[in-house]
């Protein structure tokens, strides 16, 4: 009786381990096509808003989505995800919804890997 139920909780044990690393793989696998799709979808939102100061024609405007803009891309660079994405979520007024419905998407990404 203690053989078998030393090797069924062999085996258990066993099998638990192989299930606990084939959840770490996919994790691991999640995270980084999750950090792909991040990374393309803010190197999209910065071409926008480039585009976007070329046309705003109000200088109030421009100077102040410029400024949005390299905050954007210094926290981007510098792996700030917290300060990113609080960025992402408080776009200024004047910007399209085209522009800022994207840019909510990308900080709801950017949250999961906080």
């Amino acid at each position: 009786m203690n053989e078998t139920l030393l090797s069924y909780l062999l085996e258990f044990s066993f099998l638990a381990l192989l299930g606990f690393l084939y959840y770490q793989f996919q994790k691991k696998r999640i995270i980084n096509n999750d950090k792909y799709e991040i990374n393309e979808s803010i190197l999209t939102i910065f071409g926008k808003i480039e585009s976007e100061v070329i046309t705003i024609k109000n200088d109030n405007n421009v100077n102040e989505l410029s400024i949005y803009l390299e905050s954007l891309r210094e926290y981007y660079e510098n792996d700030e995800l917290r300060e990113l994405r609080n960025l992402l979520l408080n776009p200024p007024s004047f910007l399209a919804d085209e522009i800022k419905n994207p840019m909510k998407q990308i900080a709801i990404q950017i949250e999961f890997h906080i």
